[in-house]
């Protein structure tokens, strides 16, 4: 039994000698970190090769690593409105960008999304970009109807050439994500972030340098331009200068399906749009209305009681999504209901802007997810319904 035991025991500490040099060496490698691997062949040796032919864009590794820890720092950056972006970086005073590395936008989150989703996580691929000290990426397709977008695209499929990838999994898309301002120590050549990241503290302290970068197309601008020029009340005068522009957006089509409602989504009532039309009508004695929206004929029946001495409506029937934002991005001030649509119509025209106050249902999934503070500017003006 003796002989036994002794050879049992030089056996267990054996073992245990080498599960620690093992794993000694295994966190010395980084095995931490979770490798899903694709359509391994060979890598490719010119980085703008992987851009412009698919055939030779050969190695597509995405490295799916944990996101980064929360802030270590005595403050949040999403809530401090006194928090100075340059302690971080100094924002690019051009648009060139000499990087190695990139920040795109995670392949799963390159949908059908639509142009105000598209224009959200632009902002934060071009914040993240900036803080990193990286060249931003912008899907092929995305925004091209209208912006002329000064940065480099990227098809879907050739993303995973940019590896190895840091994936950022945003928590909720409708609140700021403080860990966002950690990707800096990221040392993965491809930074691709997976989400919405629907708020505005995201690139406030870029905004100048992505109003740049969202400057509308010069046909898209001509168009909306000459439909206000077209549709002037000319019996109040052609200048514009006695009365004042309100452009409407009313999102109400999907917004109605019953899975969504349940959710917590709402649709601004007629009761808001009259009621916002009254906080406008009591600042301004005439009123040109330029209505945007998806259900035009529930519109009308909204306004059908209006003054005709004091308000013009016009409806904007036939245009594409680039020319009614434009449109609206032209107005004196704006009516929103719900939607990035009209979010990023009133962020672009830095006009007085009103919002419906009833979304999201409360105590729904949907308000959960919510931050106000965080979605809506605080100088935009809230109107019940």
């Amino acid at each position: 039994m003796a002989i036994v035991s002794r050879s049992w025991r030089k056996k267990t500490c054996f073992l245990i000698f080498a599960s620690f040099v093992f794993g000694v060496a295994l966190s010395g490698l980084g095995i931490s970190t979770v490798f899903k691997i694709a359509n391994r062949t060979a890598p490719v040796n010119n980085m703008s090769d992987r851009f412009r032919h698919p055939v030779e864009a050969k190695e597509n590794v995405v490295y799916e690593t944990p996101s980064p820890v929360d802030l270590p720092s005595l403050w949040n950056a999403c809530d401090d409105d006194h928090y100075s972006y340059d302690r971080w970086s100094k924002p690019h005073d051009n648009d060139e960008y000499t990087s190695s590395k990139y920040v795109t936008i995670n392949p799963p989150s390159i949908d059908d999304r639509r142009l105000g989703n598209q224009m959200f996580d632009f902002a934060a691929v071009l914040a993240v970009a900036d803080y990193t000290r990286r060249q931003p990426l912008l899907p092929r397709g995305w925004l091209d109807d209208a912006f002329d977008v000064p940065v480099k695209r990227v098809d879907r499929d050739l993303i995973g050439t940019l590896c190895p990838c840091y994936v950022f999994e945003e928590r909720s898309g409708l609140r700021c994500d403080a860990r966002v301002f950690n990707l800096r120590s990221i040392s993965a050549a491809g930074l691709l972030l997976n989400g919405y990241f629907q708020s505005f503290k995201y690139f406030r302290r870029i905004e100048r340098h992505l109003r740049r970068h969202l400057k509308f197309r010069g046909d898209v601008k001509a168009v909306a331009e000459k439909f206000l020029t077209d549709h002037r009340p000319t019996e109040w005068g052609g200048d514009g200068s006695n009365y004042a522009t309100i452009g409407v957006h009313a999102r109400r089509g999907d917004m109605l399906r019953p899975h969504l409602r349940q959710y917590g989504y709402t649709t601004a009532t007629k009761q808001y749009f009259r009621r916002a039309l009254r906080y406008f009508a009591e600042r301004h004695p005439r009123i040109h209305l330029i209505v945007a929206s998806d259900d035009l004929t529930w519109m009308k029946s909204s306004f059908e009681d209006t003054d005709d001495q004091q308000v013009r409506l016009t409806f904007s029937t036939g245009n594409p999504a680039a020319v009614d934002l434009a449109i609206l991005t032209l107005c004196d001030a704006l009516i929103l209901s719900t939607g990035t649509f009209g979010w990023w119509a009133a962020w672009l025209s830095n006009v007085t802007t009103v919002y419906f106050k009833d979304w999201p249902q409360p105590g729904s999934r949907l308000e959960n997810n919510f931050r106000k503070e965080d979605y809506y500017p605080s100088h935009w003006i809230a109107i019940s319904g």
